[in-house]
């Protein structure tokens, strides 16, 4: 059974899109959107991957928030943030545990029409790339990308209508990793590369 995926319910509301894109669904759901409209209405966000997302976007959805001040943030209107972006994945088949590594370029390019165009059509300000940088560029044709201060890499897709499309790699939210340490050097990229962000 396809997953689908692409905008959240309340995604049209926030002035700066966020859109997460990830492997594969991590839940065994039919629509994203509704998964994270039923984990907002139970006023929970359901382990660790959805805290993380929902940090993430709140943080660029609200003048580039620092860990610190995100974490004060209540879990609802976290939730709401969450609701204010996008999750689309590279593969949109029913939930799998994981993608082998080598897999994820060819599924990256297998699937390009179909998660690209989401993202043309949503016209995000930023793509989080969590965990899938590397494959998407490939699958773009990318050339080798740039980095930003904190040394987080990026491309861009200029110009889709009134502002460019800028993709940013970030662990998956469910890695190993220093969650404050990857947030910082998140928002300090996304204010660097759109300066008029806060």
């Amino acid at each position: 059974m396809a997953v689908e995926d692409g905008a959240n319910s309340r995604y049209d509301e926030s002035k700066v899109k966020v859109l997460h894109l990830l492997k594969q669904p991590t839940e065994d759901n039919a629509s994203m959107s509704e998964l994270v409209d039923d984990i907002v209405r139970a006023g929970k966000l359901g382990g660790k991957f959805m805290y993380r997302l929902a940090l993430r976007s709140y943080a660029l959805q609200n003048d580039c928030l620092t860990y610190q001040e995100t974490r004060k943030i209540s879990k609802q209107d976290l939730g709401v943030a969450l609701q204010r972006s996008a999750i689309v994945n590279l593969e949109n088949k029913e939930y799998a545990k994981s993608t082998p590594r080598e897999d994820l370029v060819n599924s990256a390019k297998r699937n390009e029409k179909r998660w690209h165009d989401k993202i043309t059509d949503l016209r995000p300000h930023f793509v989080i790339c969590g965990g899938t940088f590397n494959a998407v560029r490939k699958a773009l044709n990318k050339p080798q990308p740039d980095a930003t201060k904190t040394g987080m890499k990026y491309f861009r897709e200029p110009k889709h209508h009134d502002h460019d499309i800028v993709y940013l790699d970030a662990y998956h939210p469910s890695a190993r990793c220093s969650v404050a340490m990857v947030h910082t050097y998140l928002v300090e990229s996304a204010k660097e590369l759109y300066p008029g962000i806060k």
